[in-house]
């Protein structure tokens, strides 16, 4: 066995797609790059749902860096990454920015975001489409479960200064 092999993650006996799961968020990737250098970050695991390709997961890894190389040259924004950089650029300071209004009857929020748009009708449809994996709490963000599931993990990850 060549040592390349020897440092793959071992698979399960059925022959279903390999699926890996970041150490320092939980999500879980279609590949661990080994060429990548935050690859130790990921461990192999079974029947997950969600994946990345190959080039979203160094993509992914990269977010938890605490590198910043892009940087706004209007304001103090940085970022790890340079489609993040693009998107700022274009809701801060572009003249272009377009606007996503919500069509819901007296209500006035209007965002350059579609994605924060779609989240924000949420509130209108009652959907809390994001569910604990530990209990039955359901969110309209992926953000607040996030924040919730720690309590399950008795996670505590601020400190008194």
């Amino acid at each position: 066995m060549s040592s390349d092999e020897s440092s793959r993650p071992e698979s399960s006996a059925s022959p279903k797609k390999q699926t890996f799961k970041c150490r320092i968020c939980k999500k879980f990737l279609a590949t661990a790059s080994k060429t990548f250098t935050l690859a130790q970050n990921v461990i192999l695991v079974s029947n997950a749902t969600v994946s990345y390709r190959e080039a979203n997961l160094k993509r992914h890894l990269l977010s938890h860096t605490k590198e910043k190389p892009y940087k706004c040259s209007v304001c103090s924004f940085s970022c790890s990454l340079e489609q993040n950089l693009k998107q700022h650029m274009l809701a801060k300071h572009s003249e272009e920015r377009p606007s996503h209004e919500c069509s819901h009857p007296d209500c006035n929020f209007t965002t350059p975001n579609l994605s924060t748009l779609k989240t924000h009708m949420h509130i209108h449809t009652g959907e809390k489409p994001f569910k604990c994996s530990h209990c039955d709490f359901r969110s309209r963000t992926s953000k607040n479960i996030k924040i919730h599931e720690r309590t399950h993990a008795k996670e505590r990850p601020f400190k008194c200064s």
